[in-house]
């Protein structure tokens, strides 16, 4: 569980910084909840990775493989997104 939990928080954390760095080549934000400013970028992504690790520990104590497949496909479709924000930069 706890490798799972750092997975996500990598994820995450190279969702942002990617995207923060398309964002100041000029690109935009796709995702229509997101904000469109790196600074807002940072603060949004912090509140919603720590309140996914506390759902996360929260929910494991009574589903603990149906969390464990919810990170995976989190760190799956993060990683996606990564992927598309690196092939942005230019």
């Amino acid at each position: 569980m706890k490798s799972l939990l750092i997975a996500y928080v990598l994820a995450a954390g190279l969702d942002t910084t990617t995207s923060c760095l398309v964002l100041n080549q000029g690109g935009r934000e796709l995702n229509p909840l997101m904000p469109s400013t790196c600074e807002l970028q940072i603060l949004v992504r912090a509140a919603t990775t720590t309140g996914t690790m506390v759902l996360v520990r929260q929910l494991h104590k009574r589903h603990p493989i149906g969390t464990k497949v919810g990170l995976v496909v989190g760190i799956a479709v993060t990683s996606a997104v990564v992927a598309h924000n690196a092939r942005q930069l230019r």
